[in-house]
Formats: C-alpha cells, structure tokens, sequence
C-alpha cells in the first residue's frame, strides 16, 4: 500500500523553469519601454543625460568632465504638510532661502523632496481622504523644485 502525498507544487526543476519567468519579464520590460517611448520622454545616448552628465564606468561626470558626487539632504515637509513649512514650523510654503543655504553653506548639490501620494492624487482631480485633500499641491512641488534649481 502507497501512502504517497501527491505534490503540492511544480515538480519541474527551478533550472527549467526560470528561462520562462525571464521570458515574460522580459516581454513586460519591453512592453514599458515601448509605452513610455510613445509618452515623450526625452532619449539620450548610452551613458549620457540631456543636460550633459555622463556616466563613465562606474562615475558620474559633468559637462566638463569631471567627476561628480552627489552631496545630498533632505528637506522635509512636502510629505505631511500640503504647503510645506518653514525650518521653524510657523509658516508657510518652504523659503527659497532653505535652498540658497543648502547649497551656499552646506554645499549640497542635490536635494531630496520627499512627496505625499494623496496630496498629489488630490491635485490630480482623485478622490482621496478629505483630510488628504491639496488642490494646490502640484504648484507647490513645482515651485519648491524650482526654487532648488535656482540656488
């Protein structure tokens, strides 16, 4: 008498399998690429950016180039508070003078700008929490991002 438990899962060997999986990844990325290559997004060569950065082996070099190395910080706010606040909290939106001094004493030269999904879906026209609602939001990221740009 066989007591033997019928498998549960794919007896084909992982081996056999993963040229499939990587198959219909493969198709997926493809169909992404396709799809965002209609939306007119901005093609460079390998290796290079519009603006004149490239990468070479495993740097990043400027227009010039020379090498480049990200010297980051953050700057809170944009993901709790529909208008962002001021270093004190007492006010609002972000000042530009936050950036200036980033990048003029701090000497960072990139700048993370964390978001919040439901303030921009809002913005957008979705339905969110009422709570979530940010009409302006998209304004407000614009005008930040601009603001880090100019310093």
């Amino acid at each position: 008498m066989s007591c033997a438990i019928p498998p549960t899962r794919s007896t084909t060997p992982f081996r056999r399998r993963a040229p499939a999986a990587l198959l219909a990844f493969a198709l997926v990325c493809a169909s992404v690429l396709a799809i965002a290559g209609c939306a007119g997004i901005v093609r460079a060569a390998p290796g290079s950016a519009p603006n004149g950065f490239s990468v070479v082996g495993n740097t990043i070099e400027d227009p010039g180039g020379h090498r480049w190395y990200a010297r980051g910080v953050d700057r809170p706010s944009l993901e709790w508070f529909c208008r962002g606040l001021t270093v004190t909290g007492n006010g609002t939106p972000i000042p530009a003078s936050d950036f200036t001094t980033m990048a003029t004493t701090w000497h960072a030269n990139t700048v993370r700008l964390a978001l919040n999904q439901d303030f921009w879906l809002s913005a957008a026209g979705a339905t969110v929490a009422s709570s979530e609602h940010c009409p302006d939001y998209m304004s407000t990221v614009h005008t930040a991002v601009t603001q880090a740009e100019a310093a």
